[in-house]
């Protein structure tokens, strides 16, 4: 199974955040280990509990002393890619990254508007699951075609 995370480097450097606001990998891996729950499945209603290869992904994106703008996650099929689509997007819209940048604009794009349809209902899903996200209620923004 090959396993890779590409960092574009067109994108520019983020903007410079102080040491403070700086949210690292470990922030994230521990809100989705915290917080969300496996919205499907034989395991629905518990926590997640990632993967160290899944770690090793999330590692380069928030630790990058650079910034990361943008961060393409390339692996094979059932391989969770989704899910963990989902998870990363909920931490920025209700975890650590949201803290300091809580009016942002969060973008999932997908191959086709099926595939955005599900990270969409398993976010939502993950949200249903976790009372204390419950004031977060992602709302269906259609883009005319």
């Amino acid at each position: 199974m090959l396993n890779f995370l590409e960092a574009i480097e067109d994108a520019g450097p983020a903007p410079a955040a102080s040491v403070a606001d700086r949210v690292t990998a470990a922030d994230v891996i521990e809100f989705i280990e915290t917080m969300l729950f496996i919205p499907e499945g034989p395991h629905v209603g518990k926590k997640f509990k990632l993967h160290e290869w899944q770690k090793d992904l999330i590692r380069p994106i928030y630790n990058n002393p650079h910034g990361t703008r943008r961060a393409i996650i390339s692996m094979g099929r059932k391989n969770a890619k989704t899910t963990l689509c989902a998870c990363l997007l909920l931490a920025h819209l209700c975890g650590p990254p949201a803290r300091n940048k809580p009016k942002s604009q969060l973008y999932s794009a997908a191959q086709s508007r099926d595939q955005a349809a599900i990270v969409f209902s398993l976010a939502v899903k993950m949200v249903r699951l976790n009372p204390d996200l419950a004031r977060f209620r992602p709302k269906r923004r259609r883009h005319m075609d």
